[in-house]
């Protein structure tokens, strides 16, 4: 394991991308979907999902699902690329699924070399996030402002009170999706393939 918040060596780099790849199609972007699974979404605002307290989330979800790691990635910038010899590390992490409340702020906060424009938090413009067992997943793009958590079956047991997720594709559109077009509505193309992939 890494001894920085962030995955410092290519091996450990090359799992992260495989437990990503197993479940999500990192080369997609929203509105076409990511996962390779075609229900059970929950959605999100992406500033709840790239705060460091979603990690009660993501454990809950690595608990629930026997996860023995979670995973995570930035997707944007490009995945293959960021690694930043002055840094030492990749933009990406692996933890204990059982450590997810403490390591994912962590992970999302810290400044390689104290340089604080490297943080994942300020970064990461699409952020992926997996557990090993294949059973959940979460894909977000700051520029839409929504993050989607698809995660096998319908049991939402695994949402931390006080933390609410829809699971309307429509409502996700207009509540977390519509205001980051400056046009103030949302193209008809986007909305249909948006609803076509992650309507109930």
């Amino acid at each position: 394991m890494t001894t920085t918040p962030l995955v410092d060596g290519f091996s450990e780099f090359n799992l992260v991308k495989a437990e990503l790849g197993r479940v999500l199609d990192l080369a997609a972007r929203l509105p076409a979907s990511p996962f390779r699974k075609k229900a059970g979404f929950f959605f999100c605002e992406f500033e709840v999902f790239r705060n460091g307290d979603f990690g009660r989330a993501l454990e809950l979800l690595a608990l629930g699902n026997g996860d023995e790691y979670v995973s995570g990635a930035a997707v944007v910038p490009d995945i293959e690329s960021y690694y930043l010899p002055e840094y030492g590390s990749f933009a990406s992490f692996r933890f204990p699924g059982e450590t997810a409340v403490a390591r994912y702020p962590e992970a999302l906060a810290y400044e390689p070399e104290g340089d604080d424009t490297a943080a994942l938090l300020y970064s990461a413009d699409i952020l992926a996030v997996a557990g090993s067992s294949g059973r959940w997943s979460a894909w977000g793009e700051r520029e839409l402002g929504v993050a989607i958590i698809h995660v096998d079956g319908s049991d939402p047991g695994w949402q931390p009170a006080g933390m609410h997720f829809g699971s309307s594709a429509d409502d996700a559109l207009y509540t977390f999706v519509e205001p980051s077009f400056s046009s103030g509505s949302i193209p008809r193309r986007f909305r249909k393939e948006f609803l076509a992939n992650f309507a109930a």
